[in-house]
């Protein structure tokens, strides 16, 4: 009779690990056109609706929108990109992303729904 070696084991259980990863990452893959994903995809009830961003001024690579908040005052610079780009901003400040919302009528809207 023969016997499973530890080192079979540990090849076992490295080929499952890694079959279900490229499963799950086939299903959760936007981009993806495998069959899984097609198949979740074609029973799915509701199709999701492209949701535009606010607009946003450029950015720059590593600090995103912080240049844009150089002067002493932030209330300042946040009142100059709202006059510019209009009530509702999307920034990114690093890692994070921040909606600035300039108007109460807009405020009111965003907390209604």
């Amino acid at each position: 009779m023969a016997t499973i070696s530890d080192a079979q084991h540990y090849l076992l259980y490295f080929l499952v690990c890694y079959l279900s990863t490229l499963l799950l990452r086939s299903l959760f893959n936007k981009n993806s056109t495998k069959p899984i994903r097609s198949l979740f995809n074609k029973y799915s009830t509701k199709p999701t609706p492209q949701l535009h961003p606010p607009p946003s001024p450029p950015a720059l690579p590593v600090i995103c929108h912080l240049h844009h908040l150089t002067t002493a005052h932030q209330a300042i610079s946040f009142q100059n990109l709202s006059t510019k780009y209009g009530p509702l901003l999307n920034l990114r400040l690093g890692a994070s992303r921040m909606l600035l919302v300039s108007s109460a009528s807009m405020a009111t809207e965003i907390f209604k729904t």
